[in-house]
Formats: structure tokens, C-alpha cells, sequence
């Protein structure tokens, strides 16, 4: 055989295998949520960069309609249910942290499943778990697929988040940045935590680098779009980012000032929270009566606030260090002493 039959043989499988690939998969039951309404019974042909596309009723029938929404015109899609065994099986997996076996179910799920989305998901989560099992090189190589197979896919934040996140971890920092850049540009079609998360993670970038004062010259002007009424979860994110690197670059005043403007904002109580603990883990470094005071009066809110239990916990144990030096400081009164250790039964 010639070099050239070979190579015509060549691309003829290739493209039988693209026309395989690009067959249509079979519709799958959905409710589609708009501004207006949820259209509830929905048969989703497929959820592109484009738009999605369904069906209304009997979707086998031979004069059904196809309906297509475009971007904007639709908030989400809601898949109902799963259908495949090896889906399932990996979901199981994963949610019992078998990250290998739960990675080898999702790559053969993308072979057996009859949905599109269930394909999606299970490419994604492949290279997931793939990645927390350190298994980089094959991560990347499981989203490759993934984006050959689904170009126009509505979930390229996620896709790029991973890839930048192991790069990152690998200690290539170009590669890492490029990445993040490409999500705060394209955050308006990615969706709505897109731009946040590329802002931070070219942050994470610099911080790598202990680049803090870039870290700060980056977040500064972004923070300062935000508005905590609309934006409050990437308000805080930002404003606690922007206040650990300015600790970090030795300017403790300005990082005050940067946790004060963030807890008194409408944002949320977790946020808040760790704004107010960071601030009395710098009020406590003097350890003299005035500062431990103040101090308390900061962890103490951080502990009413509610934050999550990482938060919380540190809380607590700052607390009660805090309520020991102050029962020892020979400057403060026994009635002063008796009140502080009342607070102990509370903590």
C-alpha cells in the first residue's frame, strides 16, 4: 500500500470518527428557567455558546418544533435525573473521594451516555478528580478531549479555572496567568463568576511570585467597581484578598483600613467574619492590655456572626487567648478579671 492510500484511508477514518462524534445524542428531559417562567417538560436537544435548543411534548414525533433560546434569553437549565450507569456509579465514586476509580467510570461514561450534558459532566468531573489525584498530565489531556468533542460548550470558566489552577501548582506562572487573563476577559459570556475568579486567580499568580504590592495594584481598581449591595460575594472575596496582601507587604495600617471598610459593608455574615478576625490576629500581635481588649471585641463579633466553621473555630480559640491574657493583666481591675472569664461558658 502507497503512502498516499494510506494517508487517504487516514483521513477518511477521521472523518468517520468527527461525523460520529457529531451526531446528534438524544434529547434530555429538562426544565429551562427564564426570567418570565420555568418551562417545565422541556426535551433539550443541546446548550451551546449558542443557545439551547428543546423540544415541547412528544419530541419523537416527526413535526416537532424545535425551540431555541439565546444567551440572555435564558438563566439556566435545570437536567433532570440521570441515566446512565457508569454516571452513576462515578457520582458515588466521587462523592466518596475515590478520586481514580471515580475518574476511570466518568472517561467511560463519556462513551455509554445517551445525553449530552451527562457526557459534559462527566468530562468535566474526569479531569477533576484526575487533578486531585495528582495526575496532572492526564487532567489536561481528558479537557483536550473534552474541548474537541464540545467546542461551544457553557462551561469554559470551569474548563479554564482547572487548567490555570494546575499550571499554577506545577509553578508555570505564564501559562497560569494567560489563563486567568482570558476569564476576566471573557467574563460576560462565561458567566457571572468568571471575571471575579480570573481577577483572583492572576492575584494567586503574583502572590506565588510574593509579588503582594502587583497583587494589591491589580485588585485595587476592581474592588473599587464592585458594589456590595449587587456584588457582595466578589466584594468580599477581593476585599479580604486585597487586605491579606497588604499584610503580607508590610503595610498593616492600610490593611486595617481595607478589613474596616469590609466588615462594615451589606455583605455577607461569613465574609464579615473573617474580615473581623483578621483584624484582631493584628490587634492581639502587641499583646499589651488596650489592644487585647479591642481584640476581643473583634473576635467576640466574629464568633456571633456565624461564618463557617474554619472561621468559627479560629474565632473561638482566639477568643479564649485572649480572655486568658486579659485575666492575668495586672492592669486591669478583679471585676474587669470576673466579667471577661463569664464569657468563657459562652465560647
Amino acid at each position: 500500500m502507497n503512502t498516499l492510500t494510506t494517508r487517504g484511508r487516514i483521513i477518511t477514518l477521521l472523518a468517520f470518527v468527527a461525523a460520529a462524534q457529531a451526531v446528534t445524542m438524544e434529547p434530555a428531559p429538562a426544565t429551562v428557567s427564564t426570567v418570565e417562567k420555568q418551562i417545565e417538560s422541556a426535551w433539550v436537544e443541546s446548550e451551546t455558546t449558542e443557545g439551547v435548543v428543546f423540544y415541547l411534548g412528544d419530541w419523537k414525533s416527526p413535526n416537532r418544533l424545535a425551540t431555541t433560546r439565546k444567551p440572555g434569553a435564558y438563566l439556566k437549565v435545570i437536567y433532570l435525573g440521570n441515566n446512565d450507569v457508569n454516571v452513576m456509579k462515578a457520582d458515588v465514586q466521587y462523592a466518596s473521594s475515590d478520586w481514580d476509580k471515580a475518574a476511570e467510570s466518568y472517561k467511560k461514561a463519556t462513551t455509554t451516555a445517551k445525553w449530552n450534558w451527562e457526557v459534559e459532566h462527566s468530562y468535566r468531573r474526569a479531569a477533576e478528580c484526575l487533578a486531585r489525584a495528582n495526575k496532572a498530565t492526564d487532567a489536561i489531556a481528558v479537557q483536550k478531549e473534552y474541548l474537541t468533542r464540545f467546542p461551544k460548550n457553557v462551561h469554559m470558566a470551569e474548563v479554564v479555572s482547572l487548567r490555570a489552577r494546575l499550571a499554577l501548582a506545577a509553578g508555570d506562572h505564564v501559562s497560569a496567568l494567560t489563563d486567568y487573563k482570558e476569564m476576566t476577559a471573557q467574563g460576560a459570556k462565561w458567566g457571572p463568576t468568571a471575571e471575579v475568579e480570573g481577577h483572583l486567580g492572576q492575584r494567586s499568580v503574583l502572590v506565588a511570585q510574593k509579588k503582594f504590592a502587583d497583587a494589591v495594584a491589580l485588585l485595587t481598581p476592581y474592588w473599587a467597581k464592585l458594589k456590595p449591595d449587587t456584588d457582595a460575594d466578589a466584594f468580599g472575596q477581593v476585599a479580604l484578598a486585597v487586605a491579606s496582601d497588604l499584610e503580607a507587604d508590610g503595610k498593616t495600617a492600610e490593611c486595617i483600613g481595607a478589613l474596616k471598610k469590609t466588615y462594615l459593608a451589606p455583605i455577607t455574615s461569613e465574609a464579615q467574619a473573617r474580615a473581623r478576625l483578621h483584624h484582631a490576629r493584628l490587634l492581639a500581635k502587641p499583646n499589651d492590655t488596650d489592644n487585647n481588649l479591642a481584640a476581643f471585641d473583634q473576635v467576640a463579633i466574629a464568633a456571633l456572626l456565624g461564618g463557617d466553621a474554619e472561621t468559627q473555630a479560629a474565632a473561638t480559640k482566639l477568643a479564649r487567648e485572649l480572655i486568658s491574657r486579659i485575666d492575668k493583666d495586672a492592669k486591669l481591675s478583679d471585676v474587669i478579671h470576673k466579667e471577661y472569664r463569664s464569657y468563657l461558658s459562652s465560647l
